[in-house]
């Protein structure tokens, strides 16, 4: 495939995972990951309307049995792959899920 092409058909594939993701699920090992996950979420530009979605932060608990507790954000986030890939990236992030 032409490098062109690909650029083209990869560009058009992050926007329609983006048009259909809703939600973004980081699920987080330590305190420590969630202060590093809130920075990287203020240091990113406000999401577009298309790509904007919830965030939901799971924080893993394994001192009571591997308990996982759910927060809803209220502040919305983009949901595509280059803000997955960005998290994951995010020590103490365990997992990234685009919903």
């Amino acid at each position: 495939m032409h490098p062109l092409c690909r650029e083209w058909f990869i560009g058009r594939l992050d926007t329609a995972a983006a048009q259909t993701t809703s939600q973004l699920r980081i699920v987080i090992g330590s305190g420590e990951g969630l202060d590093a996950v809130r920075r990287r979420l203020a240091a990113v530009k406000p999401a577009s309307a298309a790509e904007a979605g919830d965030v939901v932060i799971a924080l893993n608990l394994p001192e009571y049995g591997g308990r996982e507790v759910e927060l809803q954000l209220k502040t919305k986030a983009a949901c595509t792959p280059a803000m997955r890939g960005a998290l994951k990236a995010v020590e103490g992030v365990l997992d990234v899920e685009l919903v």
